[in-house]
């Protein structure tokens, strides 16, 4: 069936990453629409009360490891397990994106894009020059879609963003949300697939 999919991600998150070529291939076959949200990080763990990586206990970032490495080889994506730049802001990168989006181009290689940045390219997605080469290898305006990131109203833009998120009940990320039932993670695409009528 055709729907409307509210994506809410983060920019550095391994799992947005890995989930996103297989939704926006549900996207395609079923003749939906990608509504790319990407959210302040923070602002959304600071609510919900998610602890950030950092801060979990030890035994449950080591299985988190181990759990990337399983869904990097299920997958076949290429990903480094401990990228230089990671932890890493991706706030700007999160802006990049709604100032693009804002000006009609369609997102999804962009985000394809900048989380290869971090996640294969060893790049710094904080850096507006990384940001800057990403939108030009698309063919995107860099300097207007970075002067249009930068904005207070793109800013007030994401926190909006997070804010419906999480009147929506989502708690981490990526989080599908399609005619109001949640889904969280992409270790969940599957149930996308089927509330999309892609799988019996």
């Amino acid at each position: 069936m055709q729907a409307d999919i509210d994506y809410y991600f983060g920019l550095s998150s391994p799992w947005s990453y890995m989930g996103l070529r297989r939704l926006r291939e549900y996207a395609t076959r079923s003749g939906s629409r990608i509504h790319y949200k990407p959210m302040n990080v923070p602002l959304l763990y600071g609510e919900t009360g998610t602890l950030p990586l950092p801060k979990r206990p030890v035994a449950r970032q080591k299985y988190r490891m181990v759990e990337l490495e399983r869904w990097r080889t299920y997958l076949g994506v290429a990903l480094n397990l401990e990228p230089k730049y990671f932890p890493v802001d991706d706030m700007l990168a999160g802006r990049v994106v709604i100032a693009a989006s804002d000006a009609g181009h369609d997102v999804g290689e962009l985000c394809e894009m900048i989380h290869q940045a971090t996640w294969v390219r060893e790049q710094n997605i904080a850096d507006e020059e990384v940001l800057r080469c990403v939108l030009r290898a698309l063919g995107l305006p860099a300097e207007e879609t970075l002067a249009d990131a930068k904005t207070e109203q793109t800013a007030k833009q994401m926190e909006t963003l997070t804010r419906e998120a999480i009147a929506k009940g989502v708690f981490g990320m990526p989080s599908y949300v399609i005619d109001g039932e949640l889904f969280w993670g992409q270790d969940r695409l599957e149930f996308v697939g089927r509330k999309l009528g892609l799988h019996a």
